[in-house]
């Protein structure tokens, strides 16, 4: 399985980045023999390509910092499951996720709700 991360770093042992379109590279993660691909965030591409990016490398899902509504939508829209990883480096957001342990980025603002105004019938 194809995994996506935001990192400062080249490496596994980076930390996620805190924002998703302000990360310095993009790792796409092979899970099953942790082989990387990596993808240097320059200042042309901009988060919908970034996302677009993640999508291309058929990943099943992103460990990412906080995403933007632009690419937010993109990863949605692809149905690529988005992970909040802050704070850990990737090895260590790895194992968390491994436990189930890394909390899910359900909405563009960081809640568990949907977002939309419901009624009770």
């Amino acid at each position: 399985m194809y995994l996506a991360m935001t990192m400062e770093g080249k490496t596994l042992a980076s930390k996620v980045s805190q924002r998703f379109e302000l990360c310095k590279y993009l790792l796409v993660v092979e899970t099953a023999d942790l082989s990387l691909n990596v993808i240097e965030n320059k200042a042309d591409l901009s988060e919908e390509n970034l996302a677009q990016k993640v999508i291309e490398f058929g990943c099943e899902g992103i460990i990412t910092g906080e995403l933007n509504p632009a690419a937010f939508d993109v990863l949605a829209d692809a149905y690529i499951t988005r992970y909040s990883g802050v704070g850990h480096s990737g090895t260590a957001a790895l194992k968390l996720l491994e436990k189930r342990k890394l909390a899910l980025i359900k909405t563009v603002d960081g809640s568990d709700g949907c977002g939309g105004d419901h009624q009770q019938l």
